[in-house]
C-alpha cells in the first residue's frame, strides 16, 4: 500500500497491536492449560466464542432457546431427547415477552408459580415452542384463602400460550400479602421465587446446547503426516441450515501431543452447570446470561471409542453402545450371531467407572494377566486411566523387587532363618498390602498439584478422580458416552458398509468389467440428484482409493448398472444398500413412527443380505453392527444428517492453513491465537457489537456499506448468503440470446405436442415466444428442460412428468415473466407396482400425453434414469461430444448407447429430496419389504455354517503360525550356525596369519642371533 502511495498506511505492528486490542475486547482470549498426563496446550474457551453468537445480528435470529413439538422432526430441539430426555432443570429456565416493552422486564421462570390473563393460578415446568408459539407446560394450582396456601394438582397437566401470562411469583407475593406455600412437594418446585432471579440479577437467562467433535487431524497440507488432535464445537441452537457451514465452526484447541481425552478435560470446565456467562444480546439489546451444555459426540468409531473409554473396534467386545461381543468362536455359536445382527444389552456410564476402578484394583495388586483379560472381557480401555495404570504397574514391580525378592533391600524380618513358612506367608502379604496401601496413595496424588486444589476435608482427596485419573466426561450427569455418541454416517456408512460393497464386487472384476461398468455409469442421468461430480473412469482406475463423495455417487447410482457384471447376491446387496442409504439421508421426518419401522426393516435387509455374501463380515466389521443402534439415534436425535461430520471435515482445510504459518515451535498456541484473531474478524465484518468503553459498538458505516453490498464477504467465511428465489421464479436466457430467436407457438412446441396456446394476460396475436434457462420449483431446485419433475396437473392433482419446454413470452417484462410463462410436460404414469428387479416404480407415457403448467405448480425435481434392462440398451462405436474445460471435444470410441423404449426407472435410491418423493407416492410403492420371516432361523443356518468354516480356518491358521515359527528358528538356527562357522573360519583365518607372520620373522632373527 505504501508503495502505491496509499496515505496513511500504519506499520506492520501498529497492525498488529490494533488487531490483538480489538480480539482482547470481544474476550477472546488462549488460555494454557496442562493436562492431566502433563501435556501442554492451549485453548479458546468456547463460552466466549459463542457468547459473539448473542452478539452478531446476523446469527442471532437462527439461535432457538426452546425445545419445539408439533410438525415435522428435522432439528435437535425437535427430537426426543431435547423433547423428552433432557431434565426440565437443564432447559432454558425463563420467558419473558419480549414483544412487549410494557412487559419486557417481568421474568417468568420455570418451577415458580404464575397466574394467567383469566385469573387462574398455574405451576411453570417447561418452556416450549409450538408453530413458532412460545407455550408453556403447567400444573394447575387453587388459593385456599382459609388456610392462605396454594394446592397443587399435579394430575391436571396442560400446555398454553405463554403471552397469557399476566402475573410471576413476585406478582402474586404482592397480591397476597405473604410468603407463598405450595401444599405439594413437587420435585425441584418450590412455589416460591427461584433461586436463579438471584443470580441472573434482572438479565435473561438462557442455556445452549453444543456439539464437541475431536479427531486426528494432519497440520500439513503435502502428504507427509504431522499429527494433530483437534477439538471443534458447534451450537446446537442453530438451525441445521446454518450450523451446517464452516461459518459456525469453533475451534477450540489442537495439540500434537495431547489427546482428545486430555483435552475434553479442559473443554468440561466450560460444561458446569453451577457457572454462568454473560454476554451481550443484540436482540434483545441487553445483557444476558447463558450455560453451555454438550448435546452429542459425533466422530468417526475409532473416536467415539475413545471418546466412551471404549476398546476400540478391533476389540472381541467391538461395540462402544452395547455389551454385545465375544471371541471369534463364540461369535460363531447360533445365540450370538443371531445377536450380532441387533442391538444388544446397553452400556451404563456407571458400569464403565466400576470397570475402570477394577483395572486400577488389578493394577495395584500387581496382575498384568488380569489386567489385560478385564480389558478384552470388559471392552473398556480408558485413555486416561492407561497411562497411570502403566505407572502403577512399574513402580509396584520395582517395589515388589525391592521390599520382597531382592535379599540385599528386602524386609529384614524376611531374612529370620528361624521364621516358619506360615508366618512368613503371613508377612509377605501384609508387606503386599502395605505396598498396595503405598501405590493406591501415590495414584490418588497424581497430577503433581491436584490434591492442593481440593479442600482438606474433601472426599475425593481419598479417590479416583474424573478427569485427573479417567475419562472426564463419565463424571457429566448431562452426558452420556456411550448413548450419547451417535452413529455417524459418513464414516459408518459411505466410509464402511458402501466401501465394503464396492470392494467386494471390483476385487471379482477383469478390467472388461470394469471398463463396461464405467461407460454404463458414464450414461446415468445426473439431473436431480444431490451435486456431485460422475467420474466414472477416475473410479474403476483408483478403485481402492475413494472417499465420501465418491461413494455418495455410487450409491445412487451403482444398481442400475450391473447386469451380468456382479451375481445375484451381490445385487440384492447393491439394492439394500442403496434403499437403506436413501433412508438415512432424510432431512426431515414427517411420521417418525413409521420412518423408524422402515429405517430398522432396511437395516435388516442389509445386514441379511451380507450373510448370503459373506457371513462372517458381521463378526469381522464392527461398523456393520453399529449401524443397529442409528434407529434408536434418529428417534432421540433427529435425522441423522444433523450429526454427520463434514462440516468438520471440512473445516480442516482453514486449520491446515493456520498450521502451515506456525513456526511450529508452539503449534497449539499459535494456531490458536490465529483461529482467535479469525473470529475477531468474522465478528466485525458481520457486524457484530463489542464492549468499547462503557457502552457496546460495532463497525462503521464504511465497514457496513461494504459487507452489505458484497455478499461474497461471507461465503469467504464460510457462509452462503445466497438468498433463495420464490417459488416459481423464472430465469430467462440472456438478453444476447434472445435476439432474433422468439419464436411462435407452432414453432415451439412440436408437432407431436398438440397443446392450444395459452391464453396469456400480455398475449398478442400472434404471440412471440422466447425459452427459458429454469423455474424454481416449490423445494426450491432449478428445473431446466429435460428434468423429471412432480407437478400439479390440471385437476390439482400430484403427476411426475418430463419437462419439455419453458416458453415465455417474448413481451414481457421482468416483474411479469413467471405469469406470462408455461411449462410444457410431457406426462407419465408410475406403475402400481414395484419393477421386479429394482424394487422402484418404473414410468410409462400416460394416456395425456402432454399438459401446460404454471411455473408455481412445480413442485419438486426428481432423478430418473432409463430403463436399460427393459431396453436392452448396449454398447456401439461412434464419435461423442464431452466436456473438457468448458470446451466441447470430439471423442472417438465405444459408448453406452440407451434405446428408444419410453420406459424409465424412478430412482428411488437417490438421496435429493427423498422425503418429498416418499410423500408423493403411495405407500405401497415405498414401504420396504422384509427378506426374511425368520431371520433368526435363517442366522442359525449361517453360524451353523460359520462353525464348521471357522474351525478349519483358525487350524490353517494354526498351522500356518506353527510353520511359520519352525521356519523362522530354522533361519535362525541356520543363521547362527553361519555366524559360529565365520566366527570359527575368522579364529583359524587369524591363527594362520599368526603363524605366518612368526615364520616370516624367524630367519631374521636366528641370523641375527
Amino acid at each position: 500500500m505504501k508503495e502505491c502511495k496509499t496515505p496513511d498506511v500504519p506499520t506492520f505492528h501498529r497492525l498488529r497491536t490494533v488487531q490483538g486490542n480489538l480480539t482482547r475486547k470481544l474476550g477472546i482470549s488462549t488460555t494454557p492449560h496442562t493436562s492431566p498426563l502433563g501435556n501442554k496446550f492451549y485453548m479458546n474457551h468456547p463460552t466466549r466464542l459463542l457468547a459473539l453468537d448473542w452478539a452478531n445480528p446476523l446469527v442471532r435470529p437462527h439461535i432457538r432457546t426452546y425445545p419445539e413439538v408439533e410438525g415435522p422432526v428435522s432439528e435437535f430441539w425437535q427430537a426426543d431427547k431435547w423433547l423428552e430426555e433432557i431434565p426440565y432443570e437443564q432447559l432454558s429456565p425463563m420467558w419473558a415477552d419480549w414483544k412487549d416493552p410494557a412487559n419486557r422486564h417481568r421474568h417468568f421462570y420455570v418451577n415458580e408459580l404464575s397466574s394467567t390473563e383469566g385469573g387462574e393460578y398455574v405451576l411453570l415446568l417447561r418452556w416450549i415452542t409450538v408453530k413458532g408459539i412460545v407455550h408453556v407446560d403447567v400444573h394447575e394450582v387453587e388459593y385456599n384463602d382459609a388456610y392462605q396456601i396454594f394446592v397443587v394438582n399435579t394430575s391436571s397437566r396442560r400446555r398454553i400460550v405463554a403471552s397469557s401470562l399476566s402475573r410471576n411469583v413476585l406478582d402474586i407475593e404482592k397480591r397476597v400479602g405473604h410468603d407463598i406455600n405450595l401444599t405439594l412437594n413437587v420435585p425441584s418446585a418450590h412455589g416460591k421465587p427461584n433461586p436463579l432471579r438471584l443470580v441472573a440479577d434482572s438479565r435473561p437467562m438462557f442455556r445452549l446446547r453444543v456439539v464437541p467433535w475431536s479427531d486426528d487431524v494432519s497440520g500439513n497440507v503435502s502428504k507427509q503426516y504431522n499429527a494433530h488432535t483437534n477439538v471443534y464445537l458447534t451450537n446446537a441452537n442453530l438451525t441445521h441450515q446454518a450450523a451446517s457451514q464452516e461459518y459456525f465452526v469453533r475451534f477450540c484447541s489442537t495439540s500434537p501431543t495431547a489427546s482428545s481425552s486430555e483435552q475434553f478435560v479442559a473443554l468440561s470446565e466450560d460444561f458446569e452447570k453451577g457457572i454462568w456467562h454473560e454476554a451481550y444480546d443484540c436482540e434483545l439489546e441487553t445483557m444476558v446470561l447463558y450455560q453451555i451444555l454438550p448435546h452429542l459426540l459425533p466422530a468417526d468409531n475409532p473416536q467415539q471409542s475413545e471418546t466412551s473409554s471404549h476398546i476400540g473396534v478391533k476389540g472381541n467386545y467391538l461395540c462402544r453402545r452395547d455389551l454385545t461381543g465375544g471371541s471369534e468362536k463364540e461369535k460363531e455359536q447360533p445365540q450370538l450371531y443371531h445377536a450380532m445382527h441387533k442391538v444388544g444389552e446397553p452400556r451404563k456410564v456407571s458400569d464403565t467407572v466400576e470397570a475402570i476402578q477394577q483395572q486400577y484394583n488389578l493394577a495395584v495388586e500387581g496382575e498384568p494377566g488380569l489386567l489385560q483379560k478385564h480389558y478384552s472381557n470388559s471392552g473398556i480401555k480408558d485413555k486416561i486411566s492407561l497411562f497411570w495404570i502403566d505407572q502403577i504397574l512399574s513402580k509396584g514391580k520395582e517395589m515388589r523387587g525391592r521390599h520382597l525378592e531382592d535379599q540385599r533391600t528386602r524386609d529384614p524380618r524376611l531374612n529370620d532363618p528361624g521364621l516358619i513358612e506360615k508366618e512368613r506367608e503371613k508377612l509377605t502379604a501384609r508387606i503386599e498390602k502395605e505396598i498396595q496401601t503405598e501405590l493406591r496413595k501415590w495414584v490418588v496424588s497424581q497430577p503433581v498439584g491436584s490434591l492442593e486444589k481440593l479442600a482438606e476435608n474433601d472426599i475425593m482427596r481419598q479417590m479416583l478422580r474424573p478427569g485427573d485419573h479417567y475419562n472426564a466426561l463419565l463424571d457429566k450427569d448431562i452426558i452420556d458416552v456411550h448413548k450419547d455418541t451417535p452413529v455417524e454416517i459418513l464414516h459408518t456408512y459411505l466410509l464402511g458398509n458402501d466401501k465394503y460393497v464396492w470392494a467386494e464386487m471390483h476385487k471379482k472384476w477383469s478390467k472388461d468389467q470394469s471398463n463396461l461398468f464405467a461407460l454404463r455409469l458414464d450414461s446415468s442421468s445426473t439431473d436431480g440428484l444431490s451435486k456431485i461430480l460422475l467420474r466414472p473412469a477416475y473410479f474403476v482406475q483408483y478403485k481402492n482409493n475413494l472417499i465420501g463423495k465418491h461413494f455418495r455417487a455410487l450409491q445412487q447410482l451403482t444398481v442400475f448398472h450391473l447386469d451380468k457384471i456382479c451375481s445375484p447376491a451381490l445385487f440384492n446387496l447393491w439394492k439394500a444398500t442403496g434403499e437403506l442409504g436413501a433412508l438415512i439421508w432424510f432431512p426431515e421426518i414427517r411420521d417418525m413412527p413409521q420412518y423408524l419401522e422402515d429405517l430398522q426393516v432396511l437395516i435388516d435387509n442389509l445386514l441379511d443380505a451380507w450373510g448370503v455374501v459373506d457371513p462372517r463380515r458381521i463378526m469381522t466389521k464392527a461398523k456393520l453392527h453399529i449401524l443397529t443402534h442409528i434407529v434408536e439415534d434418529v428417534r432421540r436425535f433427529g435425522p441423522a444428517i444433523l450429526y454427520a461430520t463434514e462440516v468438520f471435515e471440512c473445516f480442516n482445510s482453514v486449520f491446515r492453513q493456520c498450521s502451515v504459518l506456525s513456526n511450529h515451535q508452539a503449534p497449539s498456541h499459535d494456531i490458536a491465537e490465529t483461529m482467535g484473531d479469525f473470529e475477531r474478524f468474522k465478528h466485525i465484518a458481520s457486524l457484530g457489537w463489542w464492549k468499547e468503553g462503557g457502552g457496546y459498538t460495532q463497525a462503521g458505516t464504511g465497514i457496513q456499506e461494504m459487507v452489505r453490498s458484497k455478499k461474497d464477504i461471507y461465503q469467504r467465511l464460510g457462509w452462503s448468503l445466497n438468498s433463495k428465489h420464490t417459488p416459481g421464479f423464472v430465469q430467462p436466457l440472456a438478453k444476447s440470446n434472445q435476439q432474433g430467436k422468439a419464436l411462435s407457438w407452432a414453432q415451439a412446441i412440436s408437432p407431436s405436442h398438440t397443446i392450444p396456446q395459452p391464453n396469456l394476460p400480455m398475449a398478442e396475436s400472434p404471440a412471440s415466444w422466447n425459452r427459458c434457462q429454469y423455474v424454481v420449483s416449490q423445494s426450491q431446485d432449478e428445473c431446466r428442460e429435460g428434468s423429471w419433475v412432480f407437478f400439479r396437473d390440471n385437476e390439482r392433482k400430484t403427476a411426475i412428468g418430463c419437462i419439455f419446454q419453458l416458453l415465455s413470452l417474448a413481451n414481457a417484462n421482468a416483474s411479469s415473466i413467471s405469469a406470462n410463462t408455461r411449462v410444457v410436460i410431457k406426462v407419465y404414469e408410475a406403475s402400481s407396482v414395484k419393477d421386479h428387479r429394482l424394487n422402484m416404480p418404473a414410468l410409462l407415457p400416460s394416456v395425456k400425453p402432454s399438459q401446460l403448467t404454471k411455473p408455481e405448480d412445480i413442485l419438486f425435481i426428481c432423478n430418473v434414469q432409463h430403463d436399460c434392462y427393459s431396453g436392452k440398451c448396449d454398447l456401439s462405436e461412434g464419435q461423442w461430444i464431452r466436456r473438457q474445460e468448458r470446451q466441447a471435444v470430439k471423442e472417438t470410441g465405444k459408448r453406452w448407447t440407451h434405446t428408444s423404449l419410453d420406459r424409465f426407472v424412478l430412482n428411488m435410491h437417490a438421496l435429493h429430496n427423498v422425503h418429498l418423493l416418499r410423500e408423493a407416492l403411495p405407500r405401497s410403492l415405498t414401504q420396504p419389504t422384509p427378506f426374511h420371516s425368520d431371520r433368526k432361523a435363517v442366522h442359525t443356518a449361517l453360524s451353523m455354517d460359520l462353525q464348521i468354516t471357522g474351525e478349519k480356518r483358525r487350524a490353517d491358521i494354526q498351522a500356518k503360525t506353527k510353520a511359520t515359527k519352525e521356519r523362522n528358528k530354522a533361519a535362525k538356527a541356520a543363521a547362527a550356525a553361519a555366524e559360529l562357522a565365520a566366527a570359527e573360519a575368522g579364529l583359524a583365518d587369524e591363527e594362520l596369519s599368526a603363524d605366518a607372520t612368526m615364520s616370516s620373522q624367524l630367519p631374521a632373527q636366528t641370523s641375527s642371533s
